[in-house]
């Protein structure tokens, strides 16, 4: 490829946009990387047709799980690779000496345009009642902030956003944090709404940092297919190994945990963990996660086998559950209580993928307690958490991090994210030696409550 040329036809076209700049450089580079190719050489031999054939991939291929071409490795399959493929038409107008094509939304800068490009993100995930509840909460939460700040005011964070401006995103979104748990607090009434438009809203601040490039996950941790949302009862399915991986890493990057005890009283704050190594386009974070996830526990009756061993979970529709490894496959087993809470083993018992969930094998609570005069970094985050809780009022409770981590982010934006805490959170985190186990989730929960 040739970056330079390139480099300079792109500032002349982008009108020095450096973030058009860097995605188009960067995803041409991508795919000369993971698909052993060489633009100039794919240029002469066909004029970069056989590569655009390649990176052609639809929303039904993506619902039929179709492989990906070479090494490329994504959560969104169809809007990864179509980015990927504008990025290829820019160089192959590079080489023709003709003009740039923009990705669709990269100058449609309207809420309309912004919420559907939401809507689209959430599509993996989601099912498509909750995408519209997402929807509704943010257009209502958007119109009652403008209705007190002004008209625009909502509109300027992804403005912010747009921009690269830190400070400012930063600042709004503790402005916009605050506001929605001064209502949730003072509409007592509607405590459950003013909760679901604050899902909404985190959901739309994680798809705003990734949809202007924040960091993605690392080429390890990207998954190529998402957990299907539902199946219905008596139709068996699969899910293979990248399926499981993606349901087990976004599981445990958000599996957050606060023990009140008197000789713990610590956070661990997975989210706004993640959130401080995504900022920083850290990857030790997820990789450590993605460690845990291969390291995780599957059971049988006679055997224990690692995820990195797991081909793939097939469910019957009934209820049994069988593992698939390189040289043969066994029923899951499930850690379960009696009516005395004795703890014993017996064949795991799941329709939907929900009803598994992954757990500590030994709890995190005793790690914890062991090692909590050596936590030194989860320990000034739970003491800055409480002060700042405190001068808030209280509103928020140290187990619903989702409720208040990027308002608390924001806050504390310019320690978190140094290197020397970075490193002190990954000397904490290598004190914490956490082994996972797949467990049916009922199971999991009875656990907790014993």
């Amino acid at each position: 490829m040739q970056r330079e040329l390139f480099n300079d036809w792109l500032r002349q076209r982008a009108f020095n946009n450096l973030r058009v700049i860097s995605d188009n450089k960067s995803r041409c580079a991508r795919v000369e990387r993971d698909l052993n190719v060489d633009l100039d050489a794919e240029y002469t031999r066909d004029r970069l047709a056989h590569v655009l054939e390649l990176l052609t991939y639809s929303k039904e291929d993506e619902r039929n799980h179709r492989a990906l071409p070479g090494n490329i490795q994504m959560a969104r399959p169809c809007s990864g690779l179509r980015s990927l493929k504008t990025a290829v038409n820019n160089y192959l107008a590079f080489r023709q000496g003709q003009g740039l094509t923009l990705p669709k939304n990269a100058d449609t800068t309207s809420f309309d345009a912004l919420k559907a490009a939401f809507s689209v993100w959430l599509e993996d995930d989601l099912a498509r009642n909750t995408i519209a509840s997402y929807r509704s909460n943010l257009t209502t939460l958007r119109d009652i902030i403008d209705s007190e700040k002004g008209e625009g005011w909502f509109d300027s964070i992804a403005e912010a956003f747009r921009n690269h401006n830190g400070t400012q995103v930063q600042n709004l979104c503790l402005e916009c944090q605050n506001f929605i748990f001064t209502k949730k607090r003072e509409d007592f009434e509607h405590r459950n709404a003013w909760s679901d438009k604050a899902s909404a809203y985190n959901q739309f601040i994680d798809f705003l940092s990734e949809h202007y490039g924040f960091e993605d996950l690392p080429a390890e941790a990207q998954q190529p297919t998402a957990v299907p949302a539902a199946t219905h009862n008596g139709e068996p399915f699969e899910l293979n190994h990248a399926q499981l991986r993606n349901k087990f890493f976004n599981s445990l990057k958000s599996q957050s945990r606060y023990y009140p005890n008197n000789d713990i009283r610590l956070l661990f704050p997975a989210r706004l963990i993640n959130k401080i190594f995504g900022y920083c386009h850290d990857n030790r974070f997820k990789e450590w996660v993605m460690a845990d996830v291969n390291n995780m526990v599957f059971l049988g009756e006679n055997q224990q086998n690692r995820f990195s061993e797991i081909q793939s979970l097939n469910f019957d529709g009934h209820g049994e559950i069988r593992a698939h490894i390189h040289n043969g496959n066994f029923i899951l087993y499930t850690r379960a209580l009696d009516h005395q809470r004795n703890e014993y083993f017996r064949p795991a018992n799941a329709v939907l993928p929900k009803e598994l969930s992954v757990d500590h094998v030994t709890p995190l609570e005793n790690i914890m307690r062991q090692n909590c005069n050596n936590l030194q970094a989860l320990r000034t985050i739970t003491n800055h958490f409480n002060e700042w809780n405190a001068g808030m009022g209280n509103i928020f409770r140290h187990r619903d991090e989702h409720d208040w981590y990027l308002a608390f982010f924001a806050q504390h934006i310019d320690e978190y994210t140094s290197q020397n805490f970075r490193d002190l959170i990954m000397r904490d985190l290598q004190l914490l030696d956490m082994e996972y186990e797949l467990m049916e989730t009922r199971e999991n929960s009875r656990m907790g409550n014993r």
